[in-house]
């Protein structure tokens, strides 16, 4: 369980994959910076969406489980959220994100969410309207 073949290159990110890192998130909490770190540069893959979509999904559950969690893959989330607006996958990370809003996320990046939402509640494009509706609606009572 010391290594993942999908991390160091060698598979696809898979499902199955995916399944594994985030059992050695959850189980082998010492190792989250290696595994964060390979997780991250397969958030910024530029060949492959769904790459991209995979680790972002991988990250948003993880951070859904606590708030510290929440607080540590946020950065990387938000960053990815702008840097893949409108790309392909974009809809999917926007559904993923709002699994971690609705999970034990730590108010902070609750308000984050929202406020980096707010610009999308105006958008033209319907389904990411309403979702940006509803993240705004996630922020926290102040």
């Amino acid at each position: 369980v010391d290594e993942c073949p999908a991390l160091t290159g060698r598979l696809h990110f898979t499902t199955q994959n995916a399944l594994f890192i985030i059992f050695q998130l959850v189980f082998f909490e010492k190792r989250t910076h290696t595994i964060g770190r390979y997780i991250e540069t397969c958030l910024y893959d530029e060949e492959s969406p769904n790459v991209r979509g995979s680790a972002f999904k991988v990250l948003a559950h993880y951070g859904s489980t606590t708030p510290k969690r929440s607080e540590k893959v946020w950065p990387s989330l938000s960053d990815a959220i702008r840097c893949w607006h409108r790309d392909v996958v974009f809809m999917d990370m926007v559904g993923d994100l709002i699994t971690l809003l609705e999970g034990k996320c730590s108010p902070r990046v609750r308000m984050e969410a929202s406020e980096l939402f707010e610009f999308d509640v105006n958008s033209n494009d319907l389904a990411l309207k309403k979702k940006a509706q509803y993240i705004v609606s996630l922020k926290p009572e102040e």
